[in-house]
């Protein structure tokens, strides 16, 4: 599910909506969700492309479970990560995909 948090890329600083995720990841957590975010001002970048600069301040929820499942089927199933680096690969947590 998305949520839009707010349509004003001004409202929150990244860093207080990192904060803020963060809080709600502690009581999602013991639901078996997790929640990731998207803000215009996340430095985060694959290859000089930034997948996550959002327009809008914005979060996702998403059932732990079948997220690490789906990470899993792109690792052995596919080339999706194969052009991130290292300090990209460690955002996500995942530290090393085996050739």
């Amino acid at each position: 599910m998305l949520i839009v948090l707010h349509p004003d890329p001004s409202a929150i600083s990244f860093e207080t909506f990192n904060l803020f995720i963060a809080t709600l990841n502690q009581q999602l957590s013991a639901l078996g969700l997790i929640a990731f975010g998207g803000h215009p001002d996340d430095p985060f970048e694959v290859n000089g492309v930034r997948t996550r600069h959002d327009p809008f301040i914005n979060f996702t929820v998403q059932p732990i479970q079948k997220l690490l499942d789906a990470r899993q089927r792109l690792i052995h199933n596919s080339d999706y990560y194969s052009a991130w680096n290292a300090e990209a690969l460690s955002t996500v947590g995942i530290e090393m995909i085996a050739s």
